[in-house]
């Protein structure tokens, strides 16, 4: 759904990642694939080229919650904020529990 242009709904996403609304969510809202929401309004593909985000780091994680590690235990020992793994994962937070 593109409400007033792809800028517009660009923007929208962008504020609500920013207010905290899980990626998921906002992809439910404007029936999209999660693989296209920014993460704090960047596309991943510049994150990758300015090294903001170390998904190298991210993709670890992931596997080590797939085995079956806490993904709270899993966020600070790697040094990532929690909410960022949950956002990279796609879960909410009542999900991980």
């Amino acid at each position: 759904m593109v409400i007033g242009g792809e800028d517009l709904t660009l923007r929208v996403i962008h504020r609500l990642i920013e207010a905290g609304c899980p990626a998921t969510r906002v992809a439910e809202i404007f029936d999209i694939s999660e693989e296209v929401i920014y993460y704090r309004g960047t596309p991943k593909r510049e994150l990758y080229s300015s090294g903001r985000i170390d998904f190298s780091v991210l993709e670890r994680a992931e596997e080590l919650i797939r085995e079956g590690h806490p993904a709270d235990v899993v966020a600070f020992a790697a040094g990532i904020p929690l909410s960022q793994l949950l956002d990279y994962l796609g879960l909410g937070e009542e999900d991980w529990e």
